[in-house]
């Protein structure tokens, strides 16, 4: 509902952006049924374009939706800190049943940290927005200013690498 009222302007970068990682996820599903992306294409008589084309609106509404919800987690302050992000890991691996630091090395890569960040701060923004929907949202401090949400990390200074 939020997504619907809001105006939401975006470069088209990023909508191509979107479209790129849902076609790409399109693929690996595909890949995971022994069929390539092409193969999907030739069998259904469809072009990368055509394709594009019918995510299209799925990846406009996924895009505005994702841009609303980044903009309510620094308007509330919604951030992660590096415990909670840990635990996740823990969770997830548990879950899954791996425990090798081999396998834990997986979540070492850039791209796998940042989409852990992001469902973890997209889950609590909609956690805010259901207490703030049932008037059960604690006040946010007013001296803390907004910041773009983030894995807080429990030391202040720059890591070194």
């Amino acid at each position: 509902e939020i997504v619907k009222k809001a105006e939401i302007a975006y470069p088209e970068m990023m909508l191509d952006e979107q479209l790129d990682s849902m076609i790409e996820n399109l693929d690996q599903r595909l890949r995971q049924q022994g069929i390539t992306l092409e193969q999907f294409m030739s069998l259904t008589r469809k072009s990368r374009d055509d394709v594009r084309n019918e995510y299209r609106a799925s990846a406009e509404e996924a895009l505005k939706r994702s841009l609303a919800l980044f903009e309510i987690a620094v308007a509330e302050k919604i951030q992660v800190a590096p415990e909670e992000f840990e635990a996740h890991i823990d969770r997830t691996m548990q879950r899954l049943g791996f425990a090798s630091p081999e396998f834990r090395k997986t979540f070492d890569n850039p791209s796998v940290r940042d989409n852990i960040l992001n469902r973890l701060l997209q889950d609590k923004t909609f956690e805010r927005i259901t207490a703030i929907g049932k008037g059960e949202a604690p006040a946010l401090p007013e001296e803390t200013p907004a910041a773009e949400p983030a894995l807080v990390e429990a030391d202040s200074t720059p890591n070194e690498e």
